[in-house]
């Protein structure tokens, strides 16, 4: 199996993109591989990178880990290491412009291997091996059979390997056979119980495992269900509801506070905001599964907030904390926004000084950050 990695201009992005081919040396090899991560192929070749990946890093900082690549050369802009590769954040755009030929090469090798390695496994997990010893027998010297004397004893205790399996041989007299058709007749037998041996293993052994997929299934009904009454129960209590199949957040969300190069500011104006945040009903939350009505807010934009280190996090996480992170608007990883930038003036003017109401102090170690990709 071969993996080749390159780097081309895209005229529909206008940047560079990453181009991901395989080939396979075997119809057995492209066969496995489409069995367990048949998934990760795409006709476009970049979709197929960005799957390859999503499947073997998880998110990119795991990828530079692994390349052992140091990210301060990157990016300066804060921009995140552990955004998985739905979307490219600017630091792994940067990667992509700075990429030479000794890296791609370098990370298609690392592909390769990790691809190797799943499909090893996967072979070896599909082959159940059933140890014990193989039995060669031979007939006992009959005066109306003509078979040659021969001294077979060097065979006795003999080791023969198979795979990762090793068997002895013992030699069993057949006192029973007569004839060169009781010798077949025994021949068969052997065969036919040896073969039964190993079927009724194997069945065995798949029954087992069915048996702890099934415990493993019943189990993660259960906590499906003591989930949904506790999001039920927290739902209720966090002034949730849902509606068309999506959790909806009817009040609206104001910024009570800005975090700007490590410090924090109160913020007095109520014209930065979140109406009608809309959460999918899933395990995990991804800013993909995020929606608003109205907003004006620098970590809101195109219809979907940033989470943060609420990314990928469980719903009930999620629903606790996301009202709570939205009322501090974080500019040092924001969306180059309006809100942005009328945040940033607010804050320059110190316009919160202007207002009549008492300052609310927020606590930094209290907040959720946002990273935008």
């Amino acid at each position: 199996m071969e993996v080749f990695i390159e780097k081309k201009f895209s005229e529909n992005s206008k940047r560079q993109e990453l181009h991901l081919y395989i080939n396979f040396s075997s119809k057995q090899e492209k066969q496995d591989f489409n069995e367990i991560l048949g998934h990760c192929l795409y006709d476009d070749p970049v979709k197929t990178f960005s799957s390859i990946c999503r499947e073997f890093f998880g998110d990119h900082g795991t990828l530079y880990e692994e390349l052992g690549i140091d990210t301060n050369t990157l990016y300066d802009d804060g921009h995140p290491e552990d955004n998985d590769f739905n979307g490219y954040c600017t630091g792994f755009r940067d990667f992509i412009e700075k990429a030479d030929e000794s890296t791609l090469t370098a990370l298609a090798q690392l592909i390769a291997s990790k691809i190797a390695q799943k499909i090893q496994r996967w072979r070896e997990y599909k082959n159940i091996y059933v140890s014990g010893k193989a039995v060669v027998t031979f007939p006992s010297q009959q005066s109306n059979i003509s078979i040659p004397a021969l001294d077979l004893s060097f065979l006795n205790k003999a080791v023969i390997i198979q795979g990762d399996k090793a068997f002895t041989v013992q030699l069993i007299p057949l006192n029973n056979v007569k004839s060169i058709n009781d010798l077949q007749k025994e021949a068969v037998n052997t065969v036919k119980r040896s073969f039964e041996m190993q079927l009724k293993a194997r069945i065995k052994a798949l029954q087992k495992r069915i048996e702890i997929l099934q415990k493993q299934l019943e189990q993660e009904r259960a906590n499906a269900f003591l989930n949904g009454l506790q999001l039920a129960s927290e739902l209720s209590k966090k002034g949730w509801i849902v509606e068309n199949g999506l959790l909806v957040y009817k009040r609206p969300i104001y910024v009570k506070a800005a975090k700007y190069q490590g410090n924090i500011y109160p913020v007095k104006s109520k014209e930065f905001f979140v109406q009608g945040l809309r959460i999918k009903i899933k395990d995990k939350i991804s800013n993909n599964d995020t929606a608003y009505d109205k907003a004006f807010h620098p970590n809101a934009s195109n219809g979907r907030v940033c989470l943060g280190e609420l990314e990928n996090k469980s719903i009930l996480e999620v629903v606790n904390n996301i009202v709570q992170m939205f009322q501090v608007a974080n500019l040092d990883s924001a969306y180059r926004n309006e809100a942005t930038a009328r945040l940033k003036q607010y804050i320059k003017n110190r316009e919160w000084e202007k207002a009549e109401t008492q300052e609310t102090e927020t606590s930094e170690s209290e907040m959720y950050i946002w990273v935008v990709d």
